[in-house]
């Protein structure tokens, strides 16, 4: 009975101690900004307010503070991802990971504008209900040594996608001419048959098939096809390269009625040791292995840019076409240095009386810097983040050519084709910023 007694409390006392412990270390251990392992910013200690207590906001914050600060987390997390990485199945041909994965890994969740205008969504979206929760990947599969995400689009949400495209072009008229261009992914060229869930050619083909005549559809799953061979995907990153987007830049030239700019004629700069969001997510050594490099091409142009925050929208800044600095796993970055808002670049020696604007994600960085050869102007809006009306900037700044920029996943995924129809017409104009302009922005002959 003693014997007993005796036992628990000194598995209390040292339950207790354990806790007490590691009370006084989070209190006092410094505090990281950043998880080097998961590569993303750590929640910071959020700021108490009596509005956000009672509405549940600070204690939520509070809660993910504590969970991504608590002592030796780092080493929990690694252990843990080793236990979870010997879930699944593997052989000798391939891996396969059920992580969710977001369609784009930049968006840590959609801009929460969407959240509150979703009371604003046009009924007819309600001919694709059920499908708005369904995710267009279905998991990761590493075969020969290249990550791959697995598409699972459907025709519902293709055909959304060419809905949304139409209403640009009836909304616009003839204030300009909209285009849409979906890119495929790894899957479409490298995976074989057999472990395929659906088709992306085919998704992308009925999209374009639902288009009414006066959309320009950009055929890029033909031209890449024909390059297949070279390198035109990355191996560890959910991305296509720089070169993968100069071929499609290539085709866009066909349907705009331009001439493209020579490969030879551009400058190649290369950035090497690049492990990109895929090898992050599975952490799978074959990745590690089969390390990339982003490989980018300079346009002979001498511009000037802005840009405006993807946090704060408001804040204007100058900007840059390439990022150099990039390197490690942002060297993805080196197009315009992140994910803005908003980049609004000014050839300074072209004066044709064209202007595009390119709504994209990330998957449109490495495409929209061969644009600004031929354009007056070019806006490179991310839709994710920018929360202006874009009829009203379409219309003041006499823009002549809208592209869409889709690749597969953005182009099945309905909140995101959502929000892309709300900024054309739903979105009200912010008052003017109250941060001050800079005088002049970056300059360079890119």
């Amino acid at each position: 009975m003693h014997s007993k007694l005796w036992l628990l409390r000194v598995s209390t006392f040292l339950f207790v101690g354990l806790l007490m412990s590691f009370g006084i270390l989070f209190v006092f251990l410094p505090k990281k900004d950043i998880s080097e392992f998961e590569k993303r910013k750590l929640t910071p200690m959020p700021q108490f307010s009596w509005k956000s207590f009672w509405k549940g906001i600070f204690m939520d914050s509070l809660d993910l503070y504590v969970a991504d600060n608590f002592p030796f987390r780092e080493g929990f997390v690694q252990t843990n991802f080793t236990f979870a990485s010997w879930r699944g199945w593997k052989n000798d041909e391939v891996s396969f990971y059920k992580q969710e994965v977001v369609t784009n890994t930049e968006m840590n969740a959609m801009d929460s504008s969407l959240t509150q205008n979703q009371e604003n969504i046009n009924p007819e979206n309600e001919i694709i209900e059920g499908e708005a929760e369904k995710s267009p990947v279905k998991g990761v599969m590493i075969y020969n040594a290249m990550a791959i995400q697995l598409f699972g689009g459907i025709e519902a949400s293709a055909k959304y996608c060419a809905e949304v495209a139409n209403f640009y072009q009836k909304t616009l008229n003839d204030k300009a001419q909209v285009y849409l261009a979906i890119v495929p992914t790894h899957q479409e060229f490298y995976l074989p048959h057999k472990y395929r869930h659906s088709s992306e050619k085919s998704n992308i083909e009925y999209c374009y098939s639902q288009l009414n005549e006066s959309v320009k559809s950009i055929d890029v799953v033909s031209t890449l096809y024909k390059h297949k061979n070279e390198y035109i995907y990355f191996n560890t990153d959910h991305h296509w390269t720089g070169l993968g987007a100069y071929y499609a830049y290539v085709e866009f030239c066909k349907q705009a009625g331009f001439e493209p700019l020579p490969l030879e004629k551009m400058e190649r700069k290369v950035i090497n040791g690049f492990l990109g969001s895929m090898y992050w997510l599975t952490r799978d050594k074959r990745l590690k292995e089969n390390i990339d490099s982003v490989i980018y091409y300079k346009p002979a142009v001498e511009y000037t840019a802005f840009c405006n925050g993807k946090k704060n929208p408001e804040k204007r800044m100058g900007a840059l076409l390439f990022a150099e600095f990039a390197k490690g796993p942002s060297a993805y970055s080196v197009y315009f240095g992140d994910d803005f808002s908003l980049v609004e670049i000014t050839n300074k020696n072209l004066k044709n009386g064209r202007k595009a604007m390119i709504i994209k994600n990330s998957y449109g960085n490495a495409f929209a810097p061969y644009l600004v050869a031929h354009y007056e102007q070019v806006w490179v809006v991310d839709y994710r983040y920018w929360n202006k009306n874009l009829l009203k900037t379409i219309e003041e700044h006499k823009i002549t050519d809208v592209i869409l920029f889709h690749y597969s996943f953005s182009a099945n995924t309905i909140p995101d084709l959502q929000r892309i129809k709300q900024l054309l017409t739903e979105f009200k104009n912010s008052p003017k910023p109250k941060k001050q302009i800079p005088k002049d922005s970056l300059s360079e002959k890119s």
